[in-house]
């Protein structure tokens, strides 16, 4: 009976924590796909408007043996954004001061306050996620839960110049981000 009543609950529960997403939510993942339909590499001022958020910029000249110099810019927002898809920030790496060699746009779900699935991307993107090109392994140190990662590529664009990257856990979503190269 305990065990009946326990299933009961989750079921509710996770019913309940399956509404549709917040306008928050529809609004950052509708300024992605923007974003990632744009002609033009993806600039601060861009991230910034298309999120309506003012933008801090951090920058370092990092030196790896072996890869060489690069020069590192984060831009966060002025103030930590505590909605149920928070955006983190946008990073850029350049070889040198001209080149541009990429950036990535950073989001993070909270699965306590709204839990973001693969169909509500599906809806907003209008495309189907396929097998990520890079894995994520869960922490071994910790139980098991179940780890997955997957890609939305656009049409017009292959995944190595452009794609949304999903690390999801268990039901729901962790991490949404836009890699542009």
């Amino acid at each position: 009976m305990k065990t009946h009543c326990i299933a009961l609950l989750l079921t509710v529960l996770c019913a309940a924590a399956h509404a549709d997403v917040d306008a928050d939510t529809a609004r950052k993942l509708a300024a992605v796909k923007a974003l990632a339909l744009s002609p033009a590499r993806i600039s601060p001022e861009q991230v910034s408007n298309a999120l309506e958020v003012k933008l801090a910029e951090k920058c370092a000249d990092v030196t790896e043996p072996g890869a060489g110099n690069y020069h590192v810019c984060i831009y966060r927002p002025g103030e930590e954004d505590n909605q149920p898809l928070a955006f983190l920030g946008y990073k850029t790496v350049n070889r040198d001061a001209a080149e541009d060699t990429g950036g990535v746009v950073m989001f993070m779900a909270h699965a306590d306050r709204q839990c973001l699935r693969p169909e509500d991307l599906i809806k907003v993107f209008q495309s189907t996620p396929v097998a990520s090109a890079s894995p994520a392994f869960p922490e071994p140190t910790l139980p098991y839960i179940p780890v997955h990662t997957y890609q939305f590529v656009f049409p017009g664009h292959s995944d190595s110049e452009m794609h949304v990257r999903v690390v999801q856990t268990g039901d729901c979503i962790n991490t949404v981000e836009l890699i542009r190269n």
